[in-house]
Formats: C-alpha cells, structure tokens, sequence
C-alpha cells in the first residue's frame, strides 16, 4: 500500500486507513520490489522544493534525477512581471547515492565541469581567442557526458514512475482474517 504521490508505503494493509490518498500495489515482473521497492530506500523521503513540484505519476515514487531550467517571472501581471529569468538546471542524486545501481545506470566520473572565466578578455589576440574555444569545446564535451548520465538516470526513473502508477489500484478491500485451525489427533490406540 503506497501513497499516491510520493514515495511512502508499507506493507502493512492498515497502513491504509487515513487522511491521505493511499493505493494498492500490484506486482511487477519487470520492477521487481526486491530490487526496486517499496521500500524506496535509495530516494530522498521529502523532496519536494526546487524544480520537483506537486508529486505527479512522472515525479512519484521515485524524484527525477535531472531538474531542467524554467523560465519564471515574478511580480504583477505573470510573464509581464518586473523580473524573468531562468532557473538553474539541478542534479538531483549524489553520484555515490544507491540509485544508480538500483537503475543499474554507470555513474558520472568526476565532479561537474564548471566553466571558469577568463580573468583577461582575449580581445583581438588569435592565439588566446584560438586556446579560449578549444578550452570551451573540451568543457562542452566533458559537461555533455556528465548531464548524460543523468538524463539516462531520468528515462529510467520516468519509466518506472508511469509502469508504478499503472498498477496503483484505488478501489480495493482489505480483510483482516483470524483463522483457527483444530484437529482432532489419536496419540494412542488399543
């Protein structure tokens, strides 16, 4: 029994009875729950906040693992506001966290590329405008192989998350069954 919108389940029917919207489960063959879960141990518990949003089929159980730039105004009057900007694109999961072994997708090597600034434009030099783009391209590539990975990490999250909630089932009965078993057994006879 899961929640409908995050990551929270138990195996306990009971669990069941509450304010929240909580579904069954069906079992996968392709996801199965000992690799997979529930229990979704190998994802942050609350993470909602930055570029996650209201939990959806394609965000819950599991949180995407890339969060992709938004443009957003503020102030009166939506994209009229004082101020638009894009948000900051973000990598969700450490690349040390379980996740990767559990989607069984290869970890980034290395930290993220950072572009570093010039202290000194190059101006009009050749050989400084000539070093500055082939540093450029050789943090492109590099920055391109580490956010590939985590879009890869993303599909398969995003694959999982819509086979999950296909086999979320809302309407469903529960019964909590006491049984006794007696058996009447000769221990001896004439």
């Amino acid at each position: 029994v899961c929640y409908e919108n995050g990551p929270q389940c138990s195996q306990d029917p009971r669990w069941a009875t509450g304010g929240r919207e909580r579904l069954l489960v069906i079992p996968s063959e392709r996801y199965p729950a000992s690799r997979y879960g529930p229990p979704f141990d190998y994802v942050p518990q609350n993470w909602a906040g930055k570029g996650s949003g209201r939990p959806r089929e394609a965000t819950a159980p599991v949180a995407p693992a890339y969060i992709a730039p938004e443009y957003l105004c503020t102030g009166q009057g939506g994209d009229a506001g004082n101020s638009c900007s894009y948000t900051d694109e973000g990598f969700r999961y450490a690349q040390d966290s379980r996740i990767w072994s559990v989607f069984e997708v290869a970890r980034p090597v290395g930290p993220m590329p950072v572009w570093v600034e010039r202290e000194r434009p190059c101006g009009s030099d050749r050989q400084c405008l000539a070093s500055e783009a082939t540093r450029r391209k050789a943090y492109d590539d590099a920055y391109a192989a580490y956010k590939a990975q985590y879009l890869q990490l993303d599909a398969r999250i995003r694959e999982f998350n819509a086979d999950f909630a296909r086999r979320l089932r809302h309407n469903f009965v529960y019964y909590d069954v006491t049984e006794t078993v007696t058996e009447t057994r000769a221990t001896a006879s004439d």
